[in-house]
């Protein structure tokens, strides 16, 4: 277990690179909503919801620092990414192929934190 969770522990070191890459990949696709749906299109709402909460991510694990908070809210945003993507898919496909890099993120992140619980436990 010591040798797998060793050779993730770049992700700790890149996190904060990544999120605000995907960070921006977001404010560009909601940039292309806007630009070609204006507000109206609930695709914008739930994208700035997802923004929200991703930027939210670092908030609440360092408030808690727990590893299940962690779980739980990759999970959840894996999740919710997902559904954005799908969303998307009746605006562009295009766009909705932009959040592929997010769901890659989120699930080797939820891996790592998943290796690092059941070390703990």
């Amino acid at each position: 277990m010591k040798n797998i969770l060793h050779s993730l522990s770049w992700i700790d070191s890149v996190a904060g690179a990544v999120w605000i890459l995907l960070t921006l990949i977001m404010i560009g696709v909601l940039y292309q909503i806007y630009r070609r749906k204006g507000y109206t299109k609930k695709s914008f709402y739930l994208g700035l919801l997802l923004l929200v909460l991703i930027w939210s991510y670092p908030l609440y694990t360092n408030f808690f620092d727990a590893l299940e908070i962690g779980m739980a809210g990759n999970i959840f945003t894996l999740l919710m990414t997902v559904l954005y993507m799908v969303r998307l898919k009746t605006v562009s496909i295009g766009l909705s192929k932009f959040m592929i890099p997010q769901a890659i993120w989120l699930s080797v992140a939820s891996l790592y934190v998943g290796l690092l619980l059941l070390d703990k436990y």
